[in-house]
């Protein structure tokens, strides 16, 4: 996985951006009764936070003549204690979507493939694990243990 800002590629598992992407995509996506309103949105963004990651960036063929680097390994995402119940049920749905339309830059690509793990208790998932050839990752999103 990896994103484009500013012109820049980020190869790194960001939580703001992992869940802005996927919340673009489920948007762009989602018939209007089930969008995902703006201030909901904001309180998602606000609350999600980078709990653990292990992996390394990687490049990968794009084409036969440019490579790309992206994340590959696992993000443990969380939510901060400030969360309502709204924003987790947003954020697990988000999750679950982002195994199907991937997350990040290129996913047309095979860039951002995702695989969703639901976590236990803190330090009960703190294997570092290589994720495998592709530019992807595995991204898991505990339901407790909040800052």
């Amino acid at each position: 996985m990896y994103f484009s800002r500013n012109g820049r590629d980020l190869p790194l598992p960001d939580p703001v951006l992992i869940v802005r992407s996927a919340l673009t995509r489920w948007n762009v996506h989602a018939p209007p009764p089930l969008a995902v309103e703006p201030d909901l949105g904001t309180a998602l963004i606000s609350s999600v936070y980078l709990r653990e990651h292990c992996g390394q960036s990687r490049q990968a063929p794009v084409s036969a003549t440019m490579t790309q680097t992206g994340f590959v390994g696992t993000a443990e995402l969380g939510l901060t204690r400030v969360a309502d119940e709204r924003v987790e049920r947003v954020f697990a749905a988000l999750m679950r979507f982002a195994a199907i339309a991937g997350i990040g830059a290129q996913t047309t690509h095979g860039f951002g493939a995702t695989i969703l793990h639901a976590l236990g208790p803190p330090g009960s998932h703190s294997e570092c694990a290589d994720s495998g050839a592709h530019a992807g990752g595995e991204l898991a999103s505990p339901r407790s243990a909040r800052p």
